[in-house]
């Protein structure tokens, strides 16, 4: 009985036990923080109400996004153009074949409605209105403009923008304009356009990269800075703005790299910096014409080679030739220097350093530090005026020699993919011409024509009135589309 007794008690003593030594451990355990499962942050953060910022956004920008639509005759070539040429060919057909036909073709892109000086702006890009006819613009809230009611204030094919106004007393919305400059990689950035005709597309991303330049694209531009954006850009798109996550514009949406025959965007899209866009504009609107500074030289990148042979090793842009009577060459500037800072302004690459010189206004003097002789050097070099600018309209193609050439700043030279300062492009060669046997391509660049340097459409056209009726052979001084240098004489017989 006792023994029965005392195994109970043991029971109860241990059960009694447990349970303290339950309590203690809750106690104690509760005095621990342990770390709680990590969860994955919102990307962006939310608003009070649980949305994301972008759709605030949308919806201060959106309405001032617009879609462009227009009609352009186009021009293309036969595919027979080989034939056509043939000599054979022609004795018995002549010209019985048309050796190019045009197509009208129906045009889509995107633009947005911005305020300058108290007035209506619209921003897009030149390839959307390069050539236009009926220009239609489209408001998201269904208002549509044409006809005499758009108007084409001025474009600029060097930095791919147009400059569009509509003539209306209607109260128009607008966006913001922010600060290209101040963006930074990493940054969000929203794209709103009307890719393949669908309107008010909104699309999201990050700032990739900036400064990007020498990209090669189709429309050029001559003055690349591009802000690189994985935010979806794909046909349509051109001309909408780029967003930062204040609502503010950043850039112009222009273009994108792909890949084989894909038209889509694969995440590397490129805008127009906002801040060049703008200087652009206050130059269209407030003079009727971009004025560009003028430097008066042919800058060359600098090479690993160029910087050993020179004893250099610091960045900077290597001076090719100094032009005659330029102001480069009143500054003391010469052939086979090197400069380092221009303006006080570091320079770090050919591109950027063009539009360093383009974006200074004529008649300042600014300092230039160069490398010479194993030496730094400050010049002082007062800025011209670009004089392709002051000429103003230039003849757009001239045939002579059995070639074609246009300007080196023409679409036909961006679909060649040339991108020269200077110079005459060839964009065809007849192939039964002295010139296609000495070599000469379509791509090539002429930059001398007898003892006449060939700087734009101009002096091809001087030269040609000089020696075109020379007995004579002509020499010619080529940059070929590979890079090197061609000297051809040719006979005008």
């Amino acid at each position: 009985m006792n023994d029965k007794r005392t195994i109970v008690l043991s029971a109860l003593f241990i059960s009694l036990v447990a349970i303290i030594s339950f309590f203690i451990g809750m106690v104690v355990a509760s005095s621990f923080k342990l770390p709680e499962p990590s969860r994955a942050e919102s990307s962006p953060p939310l608003t009070r109400d649980y949305r994301s910022p972008f759709v605030e956004v949308v919806k201060r920008a959106g309405p001032a996004v617009v879609s462009i639509s227009a009609e352009k005759i186009i021009r293309i070539r036969s595919p027979f153009e080989d034939f056509f040429n043939d000599p054979f060919f022609r004795r018995f057909f002549g010209d019985l074949f048309p050796r190019e036909f045009t197509q009208r073709e129906h045009i889509l892109g995107s633009g947005f409605i911005i305020e300058y000086r108290g007035k209506r702006y619209i921003l897009t890009n030149n390839h959307v209105v390069r050539g236009a006819e009926n220009l239609i613009i489209k408001l998201q809230d269904g208002r549509t403009f044409k006809g005499k009611e758009v108007e084409i204030v001025g474009t600029d094919p060097r930095t791919e923008v147009a400059v569009l106004r509509i003539n209306t007393k209607e109260d128009l919305p607008t966006i913001p304009i922010g600060d290209s400059d101040a963006l930074e990689v990493g940054e969000w950035v929203i794209a709103i356009g009307n890719p393949f005709g669908l309107s008010g597309t909104v699309t999201v991303g990050v700032v990739s990269a900036k400064g990007r330049s020498d990209i090669p694209l189709e429309s050029g531009p001559v003055y690349q800075d591009f802000i690189q954006t994985d935010a979806a850009i794909n046909p349509g798109n051109s001309g909408g703005p780029l967003l930062n996550i204040k609502g503010e514009v950043v850039g112009i949406n222009t273009a994108i790299l792909t890949e084989g025959f894909s038209r889509g965007n694969i995440g590397i899209g490129f805008a127009i910096p906002i801040n060049m866009a703008m200087r652009v504009l206050e130059e269209l609107v407030t003079k009727g014409k971009i004025v560009r500074g003028f430097l008066g030289i042919r800058p060359q990148e600098l090479t690993e080679d160029m910087k050993k042979a020179l004893s250099y090793d610091g960045n900077g842009v290597f001076v090719a030739e100094v032009l005659k009577d330029s102001p480069a060459e009143k500054g003391g500037l010469k052939d086979g220097d090197i400069i380092v800072e221009f303006d006080g302004k570091k320079v770090t690459s050919l591109s950027k350093f063009r539009i360093m010189v383009a974006s200074t206004e004529p008649g300042k003097k600014v300092k230039i530090k160069i490398w010479r002789d194993g030496k730094y050097r400050t010049l002082t070099v007062k800025i011209g005026e670009m004089p392709e600018e002051i000429a103003g309209a230039e003849k757009k193609s001239s045939e002579w020699l059995g070639i074609k050439v246009a300007s080196v700043h023409s679409d036909e030279a961006r679909r060649l993919g040339v991108y020269e300062d200077e110079g005459v492009v060839i964009v065809e060669v007849d192939p039964s011409s002295v010139a296609a046997m000495s070599g000469i391509k379509p791509g090539d660049v002429i930059k001398k024509i007898g003892r006449i340097e060939i700087k734009d459409m101009k002096d091809f056209e001087e030269a040609k009135k000089k020696y075109e009726k020379s007995k004579n052979p002509i020499i010619l001084k080529i940059k070929q589309r590979e890079g090197g240098t061609l000297w051809v004489t040719l006979t005008t017989d």
